[in-house]
């Protein structure tokens, strides 16, 4: 599908439309506009979806955020869309949603639903980390350097070889929580250039300037 000023041409899949300016009126939005046929194409894409109603004041609060959302994930496998479901009823009911509006990252069968504060960086941030692996490998310091320079920026790093009964713990958890925090894993070389390490291997929390350490009873 092509959108040109304000005008739609339609291809044979066409699940969506574009949402054609934002509230500026003056460049066009990024979000994609998707219909019923969303629940047939839904596993050709990886999505972070809005699911609301015209008349949700919240919803209407949340518009010119998603539109910055979209454009923050512009050019990424993410595509940036949502969903009216006083129009498309069966979108809703398939997806289970409760409330408006309801922030959802879908892959095929798969979906996780957002639950944070509904700020630009926080929603990026959360379909970023569920677009990511679980546990994102560090090449070295000057990886994780700029990770502990970030304000109030709360992550988690496994420092040894990927293996054994921590290791399992660790990943099992990150799997189970990147919806909410960052996960990180490095070699314990590259980590005792710059920090004493208790153990190896070890699990560590970062936060601003400040780190602890949760070593390996085995």
């Amino acid at each position: 599908m092509i959108c040109n000023e304000g005008r739609y041409e339609y291809n044979q899949n066409t699940v969506i439309t574009c949402v054609s300016v934002l509230q500026c009126g003056t460049a066009v939005s990024k979000v994609l506009e998707l219909s019923d046929r969303f629940l047939e194409l839904r596993g050709e894409s990886t999505w972070l979806v809005m699911f609301y109603a015209p008349w949700c004041g919240h919803c209407k609060k949340l518009e010119p955020i998603w539109n910055h959302v979209a454009y923050a994930l512009y050019g990424t496998e993410i595509r940036v869309g949502r969903v009216d479901c006083t129009r498309f009823t069966a979108v809703a009911t398939e997806f289970v949603v409760k409330g408006f509006p309801t922030i959802m990252y879908v892959q095929g069968d798969t979906r996780h639903t957002f639950i944070g504060d509904r700020t630009k960086e926080d929603i990026v941030g959360f379909a970023v980390r569920m677009a990511a692996p679980p546990v994102q490998r560090l090449a070295g310091h000057h990886q994780l350097a700029p990770l502990t320079q970030r304000p109030q920026h709360l992550f988690f790093i496994y420092v040894g070889t990927e293996e054994g009964h921590l290791w399992d713990l660790f990943k099992g958890y990150a799997e189970r929580m990147r919806a909410f925090h960052y996960f990180y894993s490095i070699d314990a070389e590259c980590m005792a250039e710059n920090f004493k390490l208790e153990s190896v291997p070890t699990v560590m929390v970062f936060k601003d300037d400040l780190h602890f350490f949760y070593p390996s009873k085995n």
